[in-house]
């Protein structure tokens, strides 16, 4: 499938809507858990909700890769689809995390697909927990954990490289001057080898 001009610019617009929302909810999560954010959170609880926070990070970066997904596709990108399968192997539950916090009305009924597929659900359906390295993970359920900034990081790279392509494919010719040519960002050189 081509796609135009148009399209192709309406999901560069989606991919950094959604980038910006799991950017966004990955600070929230990571600052409400240091020391000096627990101390406001009891003075005035009302407004700061980890879960809250990790749901929003779930959703938004499971749409932000489907919306890099369908990028790949229409750019037809290998070496893009080949890292999201590595991305798939290396998270295997973060699509499923999303189905069950996405669609949690059914699986509260017992009737979510997974469950339909034999898998059964315990536990809390959604927790934020700090190691003791200091590693944030999000856990749904019994789904194993994602690592918050292990996926961060692959999300980052995901969103420098779908960038790069979908802006050579719009904008042919003219060079890329990262994501924020205000700020001088560019991806360092070995980005996808680390």
């Amino acid at each position: 499938m081509a796609a135009s001009q148009a399209q192709l610019i309406a999901l560069r617009d989606h991919l950094r809507l959604t980038w910006r929302a799991t950017v966004a909810a990955f600070y929230q999560v990571e600052d409400t858990l240091g020391p000096q954010q627990q101390y406001l959170l009891r003075i005035n609880p009302t407004f700061h909700s980890v879960p809250a926070a990790a749901y929003v990070y779930l959703v938004s970066s499971r749409s932000f890769v489907r919306t890099s997904d369908k990028a790949a596709h229409v750019m037809v990108i290998p070496t893009l689809q080949e890292y999201r399968k590595n991305l798939d192997k290396e998270f295997p539950e973060h699509k499923n995390a999303r189905d069950i916090l996405e669609h949690f009305e059914d699986y509260a009924l017992g009737e979510g697909k997974l469950q339909k597929a034999g898998h059964i659900f315990t536990g809390d359906s959604l927790t934020v927990e700090r190691t003791d390295s200091g590693e944030t993970n999000i856990c749904v359920f019994h789904l194993d954990a994602i690592p918050l900034s292990k996926f961060a990081w692959w999300i980052d790279a995901l969103n420098l490289y779908t960038e790069r392509n979908l802006h050579d494919a719009i904008e042919p010719g003219v060079e890329w001057k990262g994501l924020w040519p205000q700020y001088n960002y560019v991806a360092p050189p070995d980005w996808r080898t680390r």
